[in-house]
């Protein structure tokens, strides 16, 4: 286990995307339960730090801006004198901003070689099935994954404009990549599905889900909730419902 006695600032490294990041927020609360006196910062890249931007369990988010040269960041992130660094992302680039940067850095021991092998090759090569909160605490000296699940705080001046008492059934129909979605007609039969269970339907997403949003609700007249990238008021319709 992590021996967190004569550690007492940790920088957290997750860039992207914006579910990874979600999904390291059981660390955090694990390690702040572990020591609270514990400083922990995360470095994210921009566009993604509302993820994070309210968790209690982070001191300061450090933002990654892309137009920002690497040496730079680098240089910021050498005066934070950090005793521990615990790289989420494990790629060319988190390794590169991390390198010297403390005594004792742990990755994220990412399974790459058996996703090629079982995506390209249909070869499966995994004895079981972990989530990636399990994978994340696995990389970190066997740092024990609590049952309390993920967390995203919500500032108090978000409300949602969505009725109480009314039976919601969110469905998240978008994603970045195209292998990832379910198709349409699959979603406009389990909309037609709902109704019928008695749940209003409402599809949730970003500015790049607008589109696929927006025929389901036509072709279904389910409520179409898409935005402009507003995590914290997707986050509060999703309270909403009764499952996403």
């Amino acid at each position: 286990m992590i021996n967190l006695t004569t550690i007492n600032k940790v920088l957290v490294i997750r860039l992207s995307s914006l579910g990874d990041i979600l999904l390291t927020t059981p660390i955090l609360r694990i390690l702040k339960k572990k020591k609270p006196s514990l400083e922990i910062d995360f470095l994210v890249k921009k566009e993604f730090s509302d993820a994070v931007k309210h968790n209690p369990n982070i001191s300061k988010v450090i933002l990654f801006d892309k137009n920002e040269k690497d040496s730079i960041i680098k240089s910021k992130l050498n005066d934070e004198n950090f005793d521990l660094v615990i790289d989420l992302q494990n790629n060319i680039r988190s390794r590169g901003l991390s390198k010297r940067l403390a005594e004792k850095i742990f990755r994220f021991k990412k399974p790459s070689l058996k996703k090629i092998l079982l995506v390209k090759f249909k070869w499966n090569r995994f004895k079981e099935v972990k989530s990636i909160p399990k994978m994340y605490a696995e990389s970190i000296d066997d740092l024990e994954l609590d049952d309390e699940g993920l967390e995203l705080f919500i500032p108090e001046n978000i409300k949602t404009s969505l009725n109480y008492g009314i039976k919601y059934a969110g469905l998240c129909p978008g994603s970045k990549h195209f292998t990832k979605m379910w198709p349409k007609q699959y979603f406009l039969s389990l909309v037609l599905y709902l109704k019928e269970m008695g749940y209003e339907v409402l599809l949730l997403g970003g500015k790049e889900d607008r589109q696929t949003c927006g025929f389901i609700s036509e072709q279904s007249g389910a409520l179409d909730l898409s935005n402009d990238n507003e995590l914290f008021l997707t986050a509060a319709n999703m309270n909403q419902c009764e499952f996403i």
